[in-house]
């Protein structure tokens, strides 16, 4: 008798366990499903925030620079930019999807600090010389390309999932002159003209506020080492904002005659060269910090006697593969920088 009891207890609990069993089974299949929608709706979400990368980087360099051309100095192309932000995103897929973006969502504005908070932030604005960045926004939603399809989590009730990315990018003024950019001439701040304008200015290295010759960290450079500098065959070192540069009032007659020859002969009376920019002064014959970078276009070099340089400075012209992050200064960044 006893036996038989037993064993009906025994049946009982294996009973009670079969659906528990099933309830596990069924709760840890949901989850794995979960997982996996999870998973996917993270992949879809960083394609989405790739492409907004790319869009914002291409719209910040098109507002000063397009397939390689460099418009007019201190020229914005607020349109232009705004382009070709949305062709870069329209290369990219996200979730098996080619994507599309509305107008609105490639904007135009300015990236700078608030003035109550310091944050920095971007603000949309109209076109206009002060415009410096891009902000573009990525969507996989109801209104653009279409919510994320779930697969197990519409079990609970939740069949798709609406995403967004943003970024922005930054085409601000250059930080640094990378190797073999630079000119051993400096010129004063103060001769730096507002984007878009130019200013007439003449070297001449014994009595100019414009600026002089400088051996960039050489405190006693030969003539040999200027003339490799002006004829290319010494390249520049990096000079970053920030850096002392080794000014020097006056410069060998040779290094003068080499500027000559290669304005006239090589450059053919076309030359553009890029120049740090330093504290003016009426004696620039010591250390000076680099406070940033201006364009000059030469437009005339003066042997014996004069020993002048003549040309533009050019103000907000893109200086080719200079790098966002410097103060405001004569020489725009040619590489743009994602700042959000």
């Amino acid at each position: 008798m006893k036996t038989r009891v037993m064993l009906a207890a025994g049946r009982d609990e294996k009973g009670a366990v079969a659906p528990f069993l099933a309830f596990c089974l069924v709760t840890l299949l949901i989850a794995i499903g979960l997982m996996i929608d999870v998973g996917h709706v993270y992949v879809v979400r960083a394609e989405l925030q790739n492409a907004a990368d790319a869009g914002a980087n291409a719209g910040a360099q098109g507002l000063f620079i397009y397939n390689g051309k460099t418009p007019v100095p201190g020229t914005t192309h607020c349109d232009l930019a705004q382009q070709v932000a949305r062709e870069a995103v329209q290369l990219n897929q996200a979730g098996g999807k080619t994507l599309t973006i509305p107008t609105a969502d490639a904007e135009v504005g300015i990236w700078e600090p608030d003035p109550s908070t310091g944050k920095w932030g971007f603000t949309p604005a109209p076109c206009s010389n002060s415009i410096n960045a891009v902000r573009v926004t990525t969507r996989r939603t109801a209104g653009v390309n279409g919510p994320v399809p779930l697969m197990f989590a519409r079990l609970l009730g939740k069949e798709t999932q609406e995403i967004t990315a943003r970024a922005v990018a930054l085409m601000g003024w250059a930080r640094q002159l990378p190797f073999g950019a630079g000119f051993p001439i400096a010129l004063g701040d103060k001769y730096v003209p507002d984007p878009g304008e130019k200013m007439f200015v003449t070297f001449n290295p014994n009595t100019s506020d414009t600026g002089g010759w400088h051996t960039f960290f050489h405190q006693a450079a030969s003539a040999s080492y200027l003339r490799g500098l002006v004829d290319g065959s010494t390249p520049s070192p990096e000079v970053k904002v920030g850096d002392f540069i080794e000014m020097t009032n006056g410069v060998d007659t040779s290094v003068v005659k080499e500027m000559k020859k290669q304005f006239e002969n090589v450059h053919n009376g076309n030359w553009l060269i890029i120049l740090p920019v330093v504290p003016g002064d009426t004696n620039y014959n010591q250390q000076r910090q680099v406070l940033g970078f201006c364009a000059f276009q030469v437009t005339e070099v003066k042997g014996p006697p004069h020993k002048t340089i003549s040309g533009w400075a050019l103000g907000a012209y893109v200086g080719p593969g200079t790098q966002t992050g410097g103060p405001s200064s004569g020489l725009r960044a040619g590489l743009p920088k994602l700042v959000q």
